[in-house]
């Protein structure tokens, strides 16, 4: 290699540190092994790329922003990102990559700084293995996975793996054998019996094999939550094909901190699914945890969930709970939604009947069983009569992306006969969440911001709070109606400015000077002849959240140039070349100047011919706007099709 000293110097350091010197590339060797991974022609001196993390080094500590720049133009996100750099072999400064920022990090410069990201994503990969196996080999059903593999985790924290190896290579069927091992638990796995089999007996060891080598490897890690977390995310990331759809984990810890859980608590939680309320209550060592569930499979996966964490004091009821009867001093759900025999506000009335007075509970249900329609002030009504209620928390429409589409809101309660009706209702819409696409619904870097002011609503004394009537809408904060003399101002001299617009309009029009054209000039043309019709290329969806940029993104609305919002270039998406006209489904029409992107409700008129200027085309915008505008915005039946009909008629056009 060809280094100069101090590169040489820094080369040697790292083979001398255990840096797999097959692994470490110049700018030369870069440019022909990995070239794919950067979109830029700029590289850096040295690289170090293996199958987990890329390490970019700089002999230089000025180049930081030369690694900056390496760093966000990287196109492949599942390595871990370091830059390095230095001024000599004991000066260097190490940076990771991290929400789209480098950020210091101590440590040494020798492979173990990998070591710990290295060794999560190797579980990933086995994880992986382990689902293609199961989908490759195996009947077993997407709704059986998470129950499977809880089962098998069970089986070998009580029972070693060599065991089961000596017992299968004396021909026994490896299902008896984990059969026998859950008989003390009351598990019942007759779904799994088809394993049973000459034919699968070889699969089911290997999947054993192979899942014990991962627990082996990773003891301490939820791995029941990490293989349902990949099976959602090759199932089209959609829970209910697997039999779950989970509370997404911010607002479980929201509705177990607003409970203010303690040692001498009870807790009680009806609609159990596979635990994740009392796990989270679990941690604030309540004196007992109670749950109760319906569904046959979720109760076995709930029971596994308490085993493979060593949670003793809990009671597990399967069945339904409104046959059952409990005693606890704290309760938290999140019931079933639309259910035909069983209306949401009817679980909430259970936990009340179910706490002791002066106890609390809190529920996440839809925030139409909280509007106001008969139904549910008979449902408000009964609430009101048993507890009061302290919070109502509003939550985001996208919160069980992508498993419903439904705004729900967080109702806290306490049993008691002294109330105060006066409720804090809170807006928690931005929770610092967002739907990216690809990615799904992520958190964001202002998640904890988000989290600290809403935790300061609910904690304050003196905060606002409303007094709650049952003929209401309890999930729309009432606020003071208040008269600004300003707004006033502004209004009036809007209405003065419109009423000399019509004025100039007028003497405009009555102008005959204007009308003085020759009419030999005045042609006309078809929209056909002067435009050709295009699609939007790669069309965006704006229920995504784009990283905030330069290029214009076109949807139906009729304000802003059509321009809904900027964001920055997206990866391998075609932008739509500027000079142009788009119309939407609304019948808005507007010339862009600039490249963009486009919603699918977007169709582009790209004209034919090089004379027809940015002046030109903004003219037939505004014709085509006063034309179709009105007639079409509010009924959205604008048809591209009528631009046919559609004909231009011009004096000084001439092609």
């Amino acid at each position: 290699m060809n280094f100069n000293k101090s590169f040489s110097n820094l080369y040697t350091l790292l083979i001398n540190n255990g840096f797999n010197s097959k692994l470490l590339y110049n700018n030369i060797n870069l440019l022909k092994k990995i070239k794919s991974i950067f979109n830029s022609i700029f590289i850096p001196e040295l690289i170090y790329f293996d199958k987990y993390n890329i390490i970019i080094f700089e002999t230089n500590t000025n180049y930081l922003n030369n690694i900056d720049f390496y760093t966000k133009n990287i196109n492949i996100k599942k390595y871990n990102i370091f830059g390095i750099t230095f001024k000599n072999v004991d000066d260097y400064i190490i940076y990771k990559l991290e929400n789209n920022k480098l950020n210091i990090i101590k440590s040494n410069l020798i492979p173990e700084l990998l070591n710990k990201e290295s060794e999560k994503l190797d579980m990933n990969n086995e994880i992986h293995k382990v689902h293609n196996y199961i989908r490759d080999y195996t009947k077993i059903s997407n709704e059986d996975k998470s129950f499977f593999i809880a089962i098998i985790l069970i089986s070998i924290k009580k029972a070693s793996f060599e065991y089961i190896f000596e017992l299968y290579k004396n021909k026994n069927y490896i299902y008896d054998i984990l059969l026998e091992n859950l008989k003390d638990y009351d598990i019942d796995i007759h779904v799994f019996k088809f394993l049973k089999s000459d034919e699968n007996n070889i699969h089911l060891y290997n999947l054993i094999e192979m899942i014990s080598k991962i627990y082996k490897k990773n003891p301490s890690i939820d791995l029941l939550n990490e293989f349902y977390n990949e099976f959602v995310k090759y199932n089209n990331t959609d829970g209910k094909k697997l039999g779950i759809v989970l509370t997404p984990s911010h607002i479980v810890s929201l509705m177990t901190d607003i409970l203010k859980i303690n040692k001498n608590d009870i807790v009680l939680d009806l609609c159990t699914g596979t635990g994740s309320y009392l796990l989270e209550a679990h941690k604030y060592n309540p004196k007992k945890i109670i749950g109760c569930e319906y569904q046959n499979k979720l109760y076995a996966l709930l029971k596994c969930n308490m085993i493979l964490r060593n949670i003793i004091n809990c009671e597990i009821i399967k069945g339904d709970c409104f046959k059952h009867e409990f005693k606890a001093t704290k309760s938290l759900i999140n019931p079933p939604y639309s259910m035909k025999d069983k209306n949401e506000m009817d679980f909430i009335l259970k936990q009340l009947e179910s706490i002791e007075d002066e106890g609390e509970c809190c529920a996440i249900i839809p925030i139409g069983k909280i509007t106001n329609n008969p139904r549910n002030t008979y449902y408000k009504k009964l609430l009101m009569e048993i507890a009061d209620i302290k919070t109502i928390i509003i939550c985001k429409k996208e919160l069980f992306y992508p498993n419903a589409n439904i705004q729900c809101c967080i109702i806290h309660l306490k049993k008691t006969n002294n109330k105060l009706y006066q409720t804090k209702i809170i807006d928690y819409i931005d929770d610092g969440y967002e739907i990216q696409m690809n990615n799904g619904l992520i958190k964001t870097d202002k998640f904890d911001l988000y989290k600290e002011e809403l935790y300061k609503r609910i904690n304050e004394i003196n905060n606002k709070t409303n007094k709650l009537i049952i003929d209401d809408d309890w999930h729309i904060e009432k606020k003071e109606l208040i008269l600004d003399i300003n707004n006033a101002n502004k209004q009036l001299k809007l209405m003065e400015l419109e009423l000399e617009y019509l004025k100039r309009k007028q003497e405009i029009l009555s102008n005959n000077e204007i009308h003085n054209i020759s009419i030999n000039n005045i042609k006309y043309y078809k929209i056909e002849e002067l435009f050709n019709l295009e699609n939007v290329k790669n069309p965006l969806q704006l229920k995504y959240k784009y990283i905030t940029g330069d290029i214009p993104l076109i949807s139906a609305t009729k304000y802003n140039n059509g321009i809904s919002n900027r964001i920055e270039k997206q990866e391998n998406i075609i932008l739509n070349n500027k000079h142009c006209l788009i119309f939407s489904t609304v019948g808005t029409c507007f010339y862009q100047e600039n490249d963009f992107y486009a919603t699918s409700s977007i169709k582009i008129l790209r004209p034919i011919n090089n004379l027809i200027t940015d002046i030109i085309m903004k003219k037939i915008a505004i014709l085509i706007m006063n034309t179709y505008l009105i007639k079409y915005n509010k009924l959205r039946g604008f048809k591209y099709e009528i631009f046919k009909e559609t004909v231009i008629k011009t004096e000084n056009l001439n092609l």
